[in-house]
């Protein structure tokens, strides 16, 4: 049976994008770690901890001072009063590789895509085989777009593709007898 989980995982594999700046990782690990944990701010001390890890710094291999201080002076990027509008080469550079190592979860800025569907699709009570391929966000026969476009990006799901592939009009949809299967195309 067709999971719709499967379906957002496709897309978000395919078109969304790795958090690439400061603003977007620090925007996750807000997201990630509410709260607070002990005297610390719980995003900032994982943010912190996990940037020194990426640099091979780590309790277990660094001086206990030496680490204490390279967390205070790395701490101290993230606070509001020092934070600078544009990051340095150097730092940018260390965003973007970083970034790469957190899940996807940046919608794509230009939204362009096509999804493939087929299988068997149950109109009214009747099964019949489809093979059709939306484009979202791009312009074709059959294409969601604006605001369908995001929405769809945002929340897939196989009513949308069929409702695009008959142009708007509810065939009687009612289900799968096979499938669906679906291919994300970039």
């Amino acid at each position: 049976m067709f999971n719709i989980d499967t379906l957002r995982d496709a897309v978000v594999a395919k078109v969304y994008r790795h958090p690439s700046t400061q603003k977007e990782i620090v925007k996750y690990y807000q997201e990630t770690y509410t709260g607070k944990e002990g005297r610390s701010i719980a995003w900032k001390k994982h943010l912190v901890e996990d940037l020194l890890r990426e640099r091979g710094i780590t309790p277990e291999n660094t001086d206990s001072k030496e680490y204490a201080r390279q967390k205070k002076n790395l701490g101290k990027r993230f606070e509001s009063r020092a934070k600078s509008e544009s990051a340095g080469a150097k730092s940018t550079a260390e965003y973007k590789t970083f970034g790469n190592k957190l899940p996807k979860i940046l919608p794509p800025e230009e939204i362009n895509y096509s999804v493939r569907v087929y299988g068997e699709i149950r109109i009214s009570t009747q099964c019949r085989p489809v093979d059709f391929t939306v484009t979202v966000g791009g312009a074709s026969k059959f294409s969601l777009q604006g605001e369908n476009a995001e929405n769809f990006t945002d929340n897939p799901n196989v009513y949308d593709l069929v409702i695009a592939y008959w142009q708007g009009d509810d065939p009687g949809y009612n289900g799968w007898c096979e499938g669906p299967y679906f291919e994300v195309i970039v």
